[in-house]
């Protein structure tokens, strides 16, 4: 509760109390300032005063002292035809009243004392019009006179005018109101929401139905107070310093203007006071001040009980706004303008303008509806900030909403906040619901700097921002919408839209233009900070679509952001748009999730650390679409747009991440669960550079009927798969994946990627796999630089490229395009068939290949139909034990190989082979300038106990025997491979390629091979010698002259020699070559 020093000081407080004590000695004195002055006469304890100066429809009365003790009255007997009583105390004391005042007809009585006012606790009114009690020092009227009770000058004439304002003073005096509390009490049983139950509330001071209480002081304490005025209006006006109120007539009875004050002073509400305009149609209550306090479980009432419309309650307070506490029955402090049950009539609007508005214990306002009218609105101004926290003795958080209840035919309102902070503690919630047939209201948060959603109730429910649909609603919810430069959701926090009924949830947008940061779970860990829209189980209205606008968006430590259906009905789509990032970040759990997920045993539970679109019903999964710079899942993080019901169709999943997407030991994932009749939604990646690490796993999949969606990776720049963090999952290994799959009868997706750099490392895989009898997708890699398979895990697991089977559906083609393409250390590209499903076709494309340290290509089967290889390259180099196969197993038959390129080279015991068991062997078919084989590798297509393959080699000239060249086991040191004597007798810009298996030996000082006569080599020095014929040609002698190359020769199965003219004349005279050069200035270097 807000302290007041001014008025709730030491000293204040002696003197206020003073004031009350001697009340009962006060008397009601008139002075002598008027033409004619008033007159009193007491019978017993009632004052009759008359007499005072009429003035057409105006009575004025002046008194030097007005005070009416306990169980006295004053009775101003003035004709009927009087509609204003001006009455000023003109002395220097306090007017202490504590009995009745009553007047005749239905005139206005205005109460004017520059010195204060004091109600006590039994205090009442019986007047037919209005009652203005004020500390003004006069009354203005439209002629520009003034009623003064700071100057009260005696006037010949008075006014006929009406009145038009209150002048105030430099130092206006305090208005207080006792009583004995609000006596208020809730009724949560009968309509399953909080009714409140006045009928033992006091009504205080009270006025007749339709007609205006108001209260115009410096500071004005309702302690324990109350103020009644049935559909009527109540103005509680704080006014600090000298300045002018207007005053306006109107149907709903005086309005007041505060447009010439600047300073205002406070109004406090303790000890269950109330105010209340409850009545046929709801009145009106306005409050203007600088602090406002409700304490103890005061309350401001505006209910419509009829048919009616309300009118509402404005609140303006400059400084701030506390509300708190409770009252004896339990109750919180409230603003309620709301319709009750069985009445048709509107409820009233609820406006709140204020630097700071704090809700605590409890505190609660609404504008709600629980008849057939329609809830007012709700709008709440706060310059600073809003502020919702503590709990009621019930545990329950404090609450801003518009709802339409069960029970309601009407709409709900609307509400709006706009401020500069908005936090939510402790379990609190804004809220614009239906559970009635109307619709909800929309819900529109406009915080400049922040909005912060944190702690949970005693139940463990979390603070939240929602809009709903109840499950006996027909109606729709409202949207919700959130505009901030910072939003951060905590401890179980929730911004949700949701429906349980036949309407539609709302949808939900979040436009932070800093951050948006959603962490962590309630104490419990049973509830997950969120942003949802959900379609509950049974419900038959459509889900919302979700929308985060964002500089940079996390998400982590067991929160999620989702939308989810669990019926048949539609989940709606989620879209993030964050210029900076976004940020998954998981609990660590990731192999816990990863086995519920791949079983699909997942509950909704398991669905944190990351963003969602889920269907748990027969309705379809929404789509998810990613837009970033910057993509970051990490430490189990989750991204899944998956169906697990019976849906037509499971979400598309699109990530844009302009310049990266690094996902490590985390999930993005697409799939059908067991049951699903619908297609799964596509994974589609559009970045620069994406990098899979420790486990990550990027996936489409299906277990139902329908087919998996297709998974698309477009990294313009590169693409990393590292493994070495190797799992098992349901008794699988498992390492960093790009996977499309199917464990189901219904065939997987594709999987394609395209990229400028592709690296697969320590047992990391690209695949599309089938299990079951579903067949397998296609794999499509594009590579334009470079793409290296390099290493295994620490499970033995290869780097792959693979379209497999392990079921009886048929493994995927699988086509790899690269400009460089390098297998090594266990690497693999394979099409194999594990099951008895058929291998898929292997294509690869590129213009280097390279299998280094047991690289492999392969297209093995198991049981069923081969698959094939096909190799397209200019150059081909297969070492260390690597391998090309199309091998089979048990009768099974070899696939067969194609190879077309310039040159092929096995070394280091490396085979191309497409052998069988007891089915018969493949066929290899090579196309090919020259083909090498070092000593221990082998080309084969063989069968150990069936019809063996064919290995067939063409060259540009068909002669197989001379495609074929042996290649020594002993490697040559490089700088062996130059003699010393070769000179460099002509231009150094010249360069010599030398290809097939004639011509030059491995090095200098070994023996010629060639098959054709060749003339000898011979020092510079010495004359030509003659050619020899077939056989060993004479070795060259180190620091010998050689001769230079005086020509090019091919012979007639293709092969280029550089000769001397000795041996081009040989050629040429043989017919066994034809010179096609004359090269002068090639040089033997």
């Amino acid at each position: 509760m807000i302290k007041f020093s001014h008025l709730f000081g030491m000293a204040g407080c002696v003197y206020l109390w003073s004031a009350i004590a001697s009340a009962t000695q006060a008397q009601i004195v008139p002075d002598a300032t008027l033409p004619t002055n008033s007159t009193i006469t007491i019978n017993g304890n009632t004052n009759t005063i008359e007499g005072g100066t009429q003035a057409g429809s105006n009575l004025f009365h002046s008194f030097q002292e007005f005070s009416i003790p306990t169980g006295s009255s004053a009775f101003f007997n003035n004709a009927l035809d009087i509609q204003n009583i001006f009455s000023r105390i003109t002395g220097g004391s306090i007017s202490n009243i504590d009995g009745l005042i009553k007047a005749n007809g239905t005139a206005n009585l205005f109460l004017l004392n520059p010195n204060g006012i004091i109600f006590g606790p039994n205090a009442q009114l019986n007047i037919g019009g209005s009652f203005f009690a004020s500390t003004a020092n006069s009354i203005r009227f439209a002629d520009n006179t003034e009623f003064s009770a700071s100057n009260p000058q005696t006037s010949p004439l008075l006014t006929v005018s009406v009145p038009i304002g209150l002048q105030f003073g430099v130092n206006p005096g305090q208005i207080v109101v006792q009583g004995n509390g609000n006596n208020l009490s809730i009724d949560s049983e009968t309509y399953g929401d909080d009714v409140y139950i006045r009928d033992e509330r006091p009504v205080g001071l009270q006025v007749n139905p339709g007609q205006t209480l108001a209260l115009l002081g410096r500071d004005i304490l309702l302690d324990s107070g109350n103020l009644t005025a049935p559909s009527g209006r109540i103005e509680l006006g704080s006014v600090a310093t000298e300045g002018n109120v207007n005053l306006t007539s109107s149907k709903i009875g005086w309005v007041l203007g505060y447009q010439e004050i600047h300073n205002f002073g406070d109004i406090s509400l303790n000890k269950a006071a109330s105010v209340d305009t409850s009545g046929e149609g709801g009145g009106s209550i306005q409050v203007q001040s600088r602090q406002l306090s409700l304490g103890e479980g005061s309350a401001f009432l505006a209910l419509t009980l009829g048919s009616s419309n309300g009118i509402g309650i404005d609140i303006r307070a400059a400084d701030s706004i506390r509300m708190s506490g409770v009252n004896s029955q339990g109750v919180y402090s409230f603003v309620a303008a709301e319709t009750n049950p069985n009445s048709t009539g509107n409820a009233g609007n609820i406006t709140v303008e204020t630097g700071n508005l704090i809700l605590d214990n409890g505190a609660l306002i609404s504008s709600s509806t629980f008849g057939a009218g329609h809830g007012g609105s709700l709008t709440i101004r706060a310059s600073e900030s809003v502020e919702l926290k503590g709990v009621d003795p019930n545990g329950l958080g404090s609450f801003l909403g518009t709802e339409a209840l069960p029970g309601s035919t009407g709409n709900a309102g609307d509400l709006i906040i706009e401020t500069g902070s908005l936090i939510l503690q402790d379990g609190a919630a804004i809220t614009s619901a239906t559970e009635g047939k109307g619709n909800g209201g929309s819900l529109t948060v406009r915080a400049a700097e922040s909005v912060e959603l944190m702690g949970a109730d005693k139940e463990g429910t979390g603070s939240a921002l929602q809009t709903t649909v109840g499950r006996e609603s027909l109606g729709n919810a409202g949207n919700l919408a959130i505009e901030t430069r910072r939003l951060s959701v905590r401890d179980g926090g929730q911004i949700s839209a949701g429906t349980s009924g036949a309407g539609s949830a709302s949808t939900l947008t979040v436009k932070a233009t800093d951050s948006v940061d959603i962490r962590g779970t309630s104490a419990d860990g049973e509830t997950p900070s969120s942003l949802n829209t959900s379609v509950e189980q049974g419900a038959t209205g459509a889900g919302g679509n979700l929308t985060v606008e964002t500089g940079r968006l996390i998400v982590g430590e067991g929160a999620r952001i989702s939308t989810t259906t669990a019926s048949a009905s539609a989940a709606g789509n989620l879209t993030v748009k964050a210029t900076d990032s976004v940020e998954l970040i998981g609990t660590g759990k990731y192999l816990e999730s990863l086995e519920q997920i791949s079983s699909f045993t997942a509950t909704p539970s398991i669905f944190r650390n990351g963003l969602f679109t889920i269907s748990f019903g027969s309705g379809n999964a929404g789509n998810m679409t990613i837009e970033t710079r910057r993509f970051i899942a990490r430490d189990g993080a989750l991204a899944q747009a998956s169906n697990f019901g019976g849906g037509e169709r499971g979400g598309q999943m699109t990530f844009n991440a302009t310049d990266a997407m690094e996902v490590s030991a985390s999930l993005l994932s697409n799939g059908n669960g067991p049951g699903s009749i619908g297609r799964a939604g596509d994974l589609t990646i559009n970045t620069q550079n994406l990098t899979m690490r420790d486990g990550a796993i990027i996936s489409t999949g299906t277990a139902g009927f329908g087919r998996g969606g297709n998974l698309t990776i477009n990294a313009t720049e590169s693409i990393q798969l590292i493994g070495g963090n190797p799992y098992f999952v349901l008794g699988k290994p498992g390492d960093t994946a790009l996977n499309a799959s199917s464990v189901g009868p219904a065939p997987a997706g594709d999987l394609t990627i395209s990229t400028r750099r592709l690296t697969i490392s320590n047992g990391a895989n690209a695949s599309t796999t089938t299990f079951a009898s579903g067949r397998g997708g296609s794999l499509t890699v594009k590579a334009t630089d470079t793409l290296t398979i390099d290493g295994i895990s620490g499970l033995f697991t290869p780097s792959a490229l693979t379209g497999t089977t392990q079921g009886s559906g048929d493994a995927g083609n699988v086509s790899v395009t690269a400009g460089t393409l390098i297998i090594r250390n266990g690497g693999l590209i394979a099409a194999d068939s594990l099951g008895i499903g058929s291998a898929g076709n292997l294509e690869i494309t590129a213009s280097l290949l390279r299998l280094d340290r047991q690289g492999f290509i392969s297209a093995r089967t198991a049981v069923g139909d081969r698959g094939n290889i096909i190799v397209q390259t200019d150059d081909g180099q297969l070492r260390g034990n690597s391998a090309i196969v199309t091998d089979a197993s048990g009768t099974a038959t070899g696939g067969n190989i194609i190879i077309n390129t310039d040159t092929i080279v096995t070394l280091q015991n490396s085979n191309i082979t497409a052998n069988a068991v007891q089915g018969q062997g493949g066929n290899i078919n090579l196309n090919a300038i020259g083909v090498f084989l070092s000593p221990g590798s082998n080309i084969t297509a063989t069968s150990e106990f069936g019809l063996s393959g064919t290995v067939e080699v063409r060259t540009p000239n068909g002669n197989v025997e001379n495609a074929f060249a042996p290649i020594s086991a002993n490697f040559a040191i490089a700088d062996t491979l130059l003699a010393n004597s070769c000179d460099v007798r002509r231009r150094m810009n010249n360069s010599i390629t030398v290809t097939g298996t004639g011509g030059l030996p491995p090095n200098p000082f070994e023996v010629l091979s060639g098959r054709y006569t060749v003339a000898g080599v011979q020092g510079l020095s010495t004359g030509a010698q003659g050619y020899r014929g077939i056989g060993d040609y004479r070795i060259l002698t180190p620091l010998s002259a050689i001769q230079e190359a005086q020509g090019i020769a091919v012979t007639p199965n293709g092969r280029t020699m550089l000769l001397t003219q000795a041996q081009l004349r040989a050629i040429g005279g043989e017919g066994q070559g034809n010179a096609i050069a004359n090269a002068n200035d090639l040089i033997c270097k």
